[in-house]
């Protein structure tokens, strides 16, 4: 019987921690750097997938963007750059799947930016990591 290559969901970490973003601004949580070191928190995952966690809606339909920045030695790191641009719902809080990030450098930080109307939200990624079985 030949092996299979199964996918293995680590510890979801909270990229960035909920808070209240003001229309066209950056989110003012705290940011978790996924550090993909073996021994990191994201125990070198070749994926990262992200969910964004809307708990206080917009007043009016918005939008999220989604921006990363990524460094090798966790102190040097380049600019952010937009990865996902999500329609957030006035309607009801939700969970919105923010994207993946396929092999991820050493250190990543993620934030969020509130677009035309602000609500409170959390961003979460989820490391995957390849397993044989």
């Amino acid at each position: 019987m030949a092996n299979e290559v199964q996918r293995k969901y680590r510890s979801t970490i909270t990229a960035q921690a909920s808070a209240a973003i003001t229309a066209d601004t950056d989110s003012t949580g705290t940011q978790t750097v996924i550090d993909n070191s073996p021994a990191g928190n994201s125990a070198g995952c070749d994926e990262i997938q992200l969910t964004l966690d809307v708990t206080v809606v917009p007043t009016a339909d918005a939008q999220a963007e989604i921006y990363m920045s990524t460094s090798d030695d966790g102190t040097n790191y380049a600019e952010y750059v937009l990865i996902k641009t999500i329609d957030v719902s006035s309607a009801a809080t939700s969970d919105y799947q923010a994207g993946k990030v396929f092999y991820p450098r050493q250190y990543t930080k993620f934030k969020i930016k509130a677009i035309d109307y602000g609500f409170t939200a959390a961003l979460n990624a989820t490391p995957v990591l390849p397993e044989v079985q």
